[in-house]
């Protein structure tokens, strides 16, 4: 019996402001513009280097609650070489032990909007 995964995941085009860096002391203002359960993709000139570990920390719209969360850089959008092209300058981050009530609060927002 072969038994096939579907590893899509939904994404929602968004744009939220958080905060991100490589150590949860030292966060620095981020825009978000791509985002799922899994991951998102931080608009940034600072790119890091991938497999590099990040945390980051937003809010979703109309919530006073912040998702806070350890991820790692999982690709870039460079300026001389793009990954994704309808992408600015930036990195996809693959997050890591996110608590189960944050990914499902990433996932409802983004459903409600598309």
């Amino acid at each position: 019996l072969k038994v096939v995964v579907d590893r899509f995941e939904f994404r929602g085009v968004v744009q939220v402001h958080g905060r991100c860096g490589s150590d949860g002391e030292d966060l620095r203002e981020c825009s978000i513009l791509n985002l799922s359960g899994g991951g998102a993709f931080i608009e940034t000139g600072k790119l890091r280097p991938i497999d590099s570990a990040v945390v980051l920390e937003f809010n979703l719209p109309d919530d006073d609650q912040p998702i806070r969360c350890s991820g790692r850089v999982a690709w870039l959008n460079h300026p001389e070489w793009s990954r994704k092209p309808q992408l600015p300058v930036g990195f996809g981050v693959q997050f890591e032990n996110i608590p189960p009530d944050a990914r499902n609060e990433i996932e409802d927002f983004i459903h409600s909007r598309h």
